[in-house]
């Protein structure tokens, strides 16, 4: 099927049910924004070089996707879980798991 990146305009004209939504968390600079955007590129063949909150994609007549980037805030990532369908934790590899984690706490 086709996918392209969804206009508000859309959405409100053809009355759809709400969108399968996927939040990317993870640390400062560990590819949230470069997996969001290579997503987009592999569904759509659109190039996305900014991403400012949400990005809809439809991916079929009645059937959407919505990509969000999560703050890098614990409470956000808690927060945001609840409310999603799915959630990606990215982990910078450069530094492994315990770091990245201890690096987000410490920032709170």
């Amino acid at each position: 099927s086709e996918y392209h990146v969804e206009t508000e305009a859309e959405a409100i004209e053809d009355n759809l049910e709400p969108p399968f939504v996927i939040v990317v968390q993870g640390s400062k600079e560990c590819g949230k924004t470069t997996l969001i955007t290579s997503l987009v590129h592999h569904f759509t063949k659109q190039r996305v070089t900014l991403v400012r909150g949400t990005v809809t994609l439809r991916t079929n007549k009645n059937q959407r996707i919505t990509f969000m980037e999560c703050p890098t805030d614990m409470q956000a990532m808690i927060d945001m879980a609840k409310i999603v369908d799915l959630a990606l934790l990215l982990i910078d590899a450069s530094i492994g798991f315990e770091m990245d984690y201890t690096i987000m706490v410490c920032q709170m």
